[in-house]
């Protein structure tokens, strides 16, 4: 579908010729004879052709055409955003010197995906070896045994009984490790020596997790794949955790120190639980790598674009472009006499006076402009900004370009090293790179522009704050803003830890306000409640988890700004992801004679997972709000999926997303609360 043609002037002939005529008594009294053959009408009938002509070429206006347009009224398509990914250096061997990792370091992209993606790291990551000085078991809520003094001697014989509540173990038991300083960003290797005593379990599947201790909260450390040689700390063997961003001390009974702990979790369907407890005769630990966040861009370091005529309204231009947001090391600066001073850059001029030393840096096309000089009504002329001197040389500290969705790559594919780093053998990204966006495109930018002139940058109406989301970070899918609560509505299911959704288990609710007043929602009239729902990158035949659509604190710092520039005064606004309603279809499938069926299999469930996802594709934006799910509806979307010659069977199940399990019956139909959205969970499919 073409965009429609934007009708700058909608007036027709006969419109300008009976209009005209109408002027006439007013301006030409005695002007009384109107008849198609005076002359005068002839010529009202001439210009009245002459200017349709004029309009029809107005109305064809080119897209380049009306991008200037929408930048003489200072709008700007939105620039291109980079992509992140977690960066994972690994070293030779653990070395008790520090091992500094420079911000800035570039590692791209194998070659198997065609142009390589250079990510760089941005800021330093500092490889540290641990010192391991505490160890606890829990005998309950606030009670602990201290056991270093057995597990710290070389050699010991006597076991430490990791769990020792009694008579049963319990989910929530905890063995702690504590340590002298922070492990935040590293790697840490443990070895654990010990006889076999934890029996019961699946030593492939475990039921405990390892967390680290983050301000009040605990937060889960990612066990890298294939490196747990312990079975659960059940045999002797070694275990790489990634610790993560943050590590912070924690008084645990009388000991102060940063913390790991393993922790018994409840066992999902299937997986045995522990019948006894771990033991342990010893445990050491060493660092054998760092994390550090990369995102996708070349940083470009020090660069002179121009020199000053001491003009207003000078432009400059970087060599590369697009630029990505600047940091805050990266400034424009104005050299003079070999003495730089660094201009702060500002979104326009509007409130700039002449002795305001101000830049704007353009994003899309780098360009660098210094306040123009504008005519005032009285004939005088007002300076928005200040003029660089004669002769100063325009400076850029440094900038970083590129971004684009082409970051998105998957793990384990930025690999290859630009440069080399002392005493590091490898690098790889243990998960997916994510949240890279392309730059608006000018069909996209002609969409948005009416809105965003008409709305005046103001958060005042539902589409107004759900628009400004969307434009705050464009990582965001889908947001929705939901109406005031009632003095009586202490709640509803939109963000609810109900057994389908709600926020992980071992941390607080990824939300944030903006409210001056710190208020709780329920003491809060009129409290503005926006639902957002992330991007996720989906795998084909792969479903996503309600952990995946969890709120960042970086999303939730960007949004929360935008809208607090914006907001009325006095309204208070809540973030938070919505209610996600676990599903799970069960389907029986005939193929057309002669696919494959594993084929078939395959492309069903992609459908299905993408079909009943909160974010969609490309095609669809995802799962509509408050809408329900029937099996007329499933059998109708797999008889359109290639390969499928008759859906047999149709039959849909509630599924607990945090417990891993469906609920109840099968049903022909799914009800959605209000403000939620389906999440597909471990769909079955029989091809016959």
């Amino acid at each position: 579908m073409t965009l429609p043609v934007p009708q700058l002037d909608n007036r027709t002939f006969q419109s300008i010729v009976d209009e005209a005529k109408r002027k006439i008594p007013e301006l030409l009294p005695e002007w009384t004879n109107h008849n198609v053959s005076d002359p005068g009408v002839a010529l009202i009938e001439l210009f009245a052709w002459m200017t349709e002509m004029t309009l029809f070429r107005l109305n064809q206006v080119p897209d380049a055409f009306y991008t200037h347009m929408l930048n003489l009224i200072g709008f700007e398509p939105f620039a291109a955003t980079a992509a992140r990914a977690d960066l994972t250096f690994w070293l030779v061997a653990p070395t008790a010197e520090p091992v500094k990792v420079e911000k800035g370091t570039a590692v791209a992209t194998t070659g198997v995906l065609g142009v390589a993606r250079v990510f760089a790291t941005v800021e330093d990551l500092i490889i540290t070896q641990p010192t391991l000085m505490a160890a606890l078991t829990s005998l309950g809520v606030d009670q602990y045994d201290d056991v270093w003094s057995d597990l710290k001697v070389i050699n010991n014989t006597r076991e430490v009984v990791c769990f020792p509540r009694r008579p049963k173990l319990q989910p929530d038991d905890c063995f702690y490790l504590g340590f002298a300083a922070s492990l935040a960003h590293n790697a840490i290797e443990l070895t654990v020596k010990g006889p076999i005593q934890g029996i019961g379990i699946d030593p492939k599947r475990p039921p405990l997790v390892w967390e680290a201790s983050v301000d009040d909260v605990w937060v889960e450390c990612h066990v890298i794949e294939g490196s747990d040689t312990t079975a659960g700390l059940n045999c002797e063997g070694r275990l790489v955790l990634l610790v993560p961003a943050r590590h912070d001390p924690l008084t645990l009974g009388t000991i102060s120190a940063f913390w790991l702990r393993a922790r018994l979790v409840p066992a999902k369907p299937g997986q045995p639980e522990y019948q006894a407890s771990p033991q342990i005769t010893s445990i050491t630990a060493a660092t054998i790598g760092g994390t550090v966040t990369a995102e996708h861009s070349e940083p470009v370091g020090r660069e002179e674009v121009g020199t000053s005529t001491n003009k207003p309204g000078q432009v400059f231009r970087v060599q590369h472009a697009p630029i990505l947001p600047r940091n805050d090391d990266e400034k424009v600066l104005l050299v003079v006499d070999g003495e730089a001073e660094p201009w702060p850059t500002v979104t326009d001029f509007i409130d700039s006076d002449r002795h305001d030393k101000h830049v704007v840096w353009d994003s899309s096309t780098g360009d660098i402009r210094f306040g123009p000089r504008i005519r005032q009504r009285d004939g005088t002329y007002a300076q928005h900004g200040a003029i660089p001197p004669e002769g100063a040389r325009i400076v850029v500290s440094g900038y970083r370009h590129g971004g684009g969705a082409a970051g998105n790559v998957g793990k384990s594919t930025i690999t290859s090293y630009r440069g080399a780093v002392p005493n590091v053998s490898r690098v790889e990204n243990v998960f997916p790179a994510t949240g890279g966006v392309d730059a608006e495109t000018v069909d996209e930018a002609k969409i948005r522009g009416p809105q965003t002139l008409r709305a005046g940058e103001r958060a005042v109406t539902a589409a107004d704050f759900e628009r400004l989301v969307k434009q705050a970070d464009p990582s965001i899918a889908r947001v929705r803003c939901l109406p005031p609560r009632k003095p009586d509505d202490h709640g509803d299911a939109a963000g609810g830890n109900g057994q389908a959704g709600g926020p992980p288990d071992n941390g607080p609710t990824p939300s944030a306000r903006v409210d001056a007043d710190r208020l709780a929602p329920k003491e809060v009239p009129g409290l503005v409640r926006l639902l957002v729902v992330p991007s996720v990158k989906t795998t084909p035949g792969e479903s996503q988890t309600i952990d995946d659509f969890q709120l960042t604190p970086d999303l939730v710092a960007r949004v929360t700004k935008v809208l607090d520039e914006r907001r009325i005064l006095g309204t208070s606004i809540e973030l938070r992801p919505p209610y996600f309603q676990g599903i799970s279809v069960a389907a029986l499938i005939t193929p057309v004679k002669g696919r494959s069926p594993g084929r078939v299999q395959i492309q069903v469930l992609d459908t299905l997972y993408r079909a009943l996802s909160p974010v969609g594709d490309d095609e669809n934006e995802g799962w509509p709000w408050e809408t329900d799910l029937n099996s007329a509806m499933i059998y109708q979307l797999l008889e359109g999926v290639d390969g499928v010659d008759r859906v047999d069977d149709v039959v849909l199940f509630e599924y607990d997303l945090r417990n891993g399990e469906r609920v109840g019956f099968g049903r022909d139909v799914v009800k959605l609360e209000a403000h939620s959205l389906f999440l597909s969970a471990k769909h079955r499919v029989v091809v016959q």
